[in-house]
């Protein structure tokens, strides 16, 4: 019975109680021994008290099925037990009497005895499957919750590493882009300078016609002035070095309006408008059109 109901688990206490129900019989007959009692009721009393103890174990574990049932099943059988030993105690003639009935009942109590104990073992035998089956569940449980905080340690790996790789590559790109800034602004600096060159290039071309000419120019006003200085001036003379120096200043014209042009075309280049016409405020149009005419007056006189 303590191994059916793992009563060393459930209440140790009454389990090791239970090793010593052979110590009140071997009492009992020592008694009996020793004041010369010889009667046939001891083993009934013993019995009697056996399961009883049995009983108050059960009482005690009946929160286990297979218990309530071995209740259950000794109850007809603790009642005969009680009933036969009062029977015996008040008047052998009565249990002789009605003996018939006594052996009915016990063999009543007894196959009652029997059919409970294999209830009660079909009952632990349930049980003891359930129990596997949510040991079981609880094992499968247990793994999957493993198996989830791996994941998630797995996880949390992995997107500590996304995001160090992402912050990598956000590092990367900025790296990229400043680079790309330094390549456009030195390309730009890069063609500024090819422009610069080109634009002097062809500036530099009317500006030097412009400076020859003007050297020549020179050299001819300064033999217009050593010729009108002499005593016997040369007319034809004087008239073709006129007529040369107004050639010159008509090519130095020629080539200042060459420079003037590419310096327009360099502006127009560079301006923000796209040409189209659109509104503009005339007070500030013609205001500003006359601060122009009157600078380029002054500059002129």
């Amino acid at each position: 019975m303590r191994k059916f109901l793992d009563l060393p688990t459930r209440t140790p206490h009454l389990s090791q109680l239970l090793g010593y129900l052979w110590v009140p019989g071997v009492g009992l007959y020592l008694f009996s021994q020793l004041i010369q009692w010889k009667t046939s009721q001891l083993d009934e009393m013993y019995m009697l008290f056996v399961l009883a103890m049995v009983a108050l174990v059960l009482v005690r574990v009946q929160t286990y099925r297979p218990a309530r049932t071995l209740l259950l099943a000794i109850a007809p059988l603790l009642l005969y037990s009680f009933v036969e030993l009062v029977s015996m105690l008040l008047s052998n003639s009565f249990l002789k009497d009605y003996n018939n009935v006594f052996e009915n009942s016990q063999g009543f109590a007894m196959i009652w005895l029997g059919t409970f104990v294999l209830i009660a073992r079909s009952q632990k035998k349930h049980l003891e499957k359930e129990r596997l089956m949510r040991e079981a569940d609880e094992a499968a449980k247990r793994q999957i919750e493993a198996q989830n905080m791996e994941l998630e340690h797995l996880v949390a790996e992995r997107t500590a590493s996304l995001t160090q790789q992402a912050e990598e590559l956000r590092t990367a790109l900025q790296e990229l882009k400043i680079t790309q800034d330094q390549l456009i602004q030195s390309e730009k600096m890069a063609s500024l300078g090819e422009l610069t060159a080109g634009i002097a290039h062809e500036i530099q071309n009317p500006l030097n016609f412009v400076t020859n000419f003007a050297d020549v120019s020179a050299e001819l006003v300064l033999e217009l002035e050593e010729e009108q200085q002499r005593t016997t001036r040369d007319a034809a003379l004087e008239a073709e070095l006129l007529v040369d120096l107004r050639q010159n200043l008509t090519k130095i014209h020629h080539h200042g309006q060459r420079a003037a042009s590419i310096v327009r075309g360099m502006l127009e280049h560079s301006r923000q408008s796209t040409g189209e016409r659109a509104p503009t405020d005339l007070n500030q149009l013609a205001d500003e059109y006359l601060r122009l005419a009157y600078h380029g007056l002054r500059a002129k006189d």
